[in-house]
């Protein structure tokens, strides 16, 4: 069975208004989007994968760019709605395929994951890199674990460790939250439907920190678009 892998690309970033989508900044003129490279590094994760992208502002220009096999799904109120919305929209259109894939890797569309070595697909995790004390980025959502890097609570600044903003569910996490997401407000983040998951469906929710802090890539907005390799 294959991973399904979304990008939820949907939302308005600051200082890409009259640019477009985030997912279409781009180094230089001779590179390639960020959606692109977002797609590229699924495959140094997952072997057998589709890959979705939720879309939202300019997206008849994000779509244009998104390969003919992408999975596209259209949020139309991006400017009043979130991430569970984004995923709402996803269980919907997916119906019931949804149970076709072994689980789901779910990224925000300021993050590039170059490297997902040794992940364990059969349990659900958040992807997360190591805490070097405070930052410029005061307001970085962390994690707090126990003993087994189980998952406690998803929040800003606690833990030791940052949210990438990354998660992986396998297939039996997945689908215990997509039939219950209608329960859940349109306006929620993807960590507070997490936190849900953790506190009210009893999933558990393991921690994932990879490797190198540089295989975890955050594009912000025009200024970071060098980063973008």
């Amino acid at each position: 069975m294959k991973t399904l892998c979304c990008l939820l690309s949907y939302e308005i970033t600051r200082g890409m208004k009259s640019r477009g989508p985030l997912g279409l900044l781009k180094k230089n003129n001779s590179s390639d989007e960020l959606v692109l490279k977002q797609i590229g590094a699924f495959s140094s994760s997952f072997d057998h994968h589709d890959t979705c992208v939720v879309t939202g502002f300019g997206s008849d220009k994000m779509l244009r760019r998104l390969p003919e096999t992408t999975i596209s799904v259209v949020n139309p109120d991006y400017n009043t709605t979130n991430q569970v919305y984004a995923l709402k929209l996803l269980v919907n259109q997916l119906g019931h395929q949804i149970k076709n894939y072994s689980g789901i890797f779910i990224l925000n569309s300021d993050v590039i994951i170059k490297n997902l070595s040794n992940i364990n697909l059969d349990r659900s995790c958040i992807i997360t890199k190591h805490k070097h004390g405070r930052t410029a980025d005061d307001y970085l959502l962390g994690a707090t674990l126990d003993k087994d890097k189980k998952v406690h609570t998803i929040f800003y600044n606690v833990g030791h460790v940052l949210w990438c903003n990354a998660v992986y569910l396998c297939r039996k996490d997945w689908l215990t939250i997509a039939s219950n997401i209608d329960h859940y407000y349109d306006n929620m983040f993807l960590f507070e439907l997490l936190n849900k998951a953790i506190d009210s469906l009893r999933i558990d929710i393991y921690n994932h920190t990879i490797k190198h802090n540089t295989d975890c890539i955050i594009i912000k907005g025009p200024k970071d678009k060098y980063k973008i390799i």
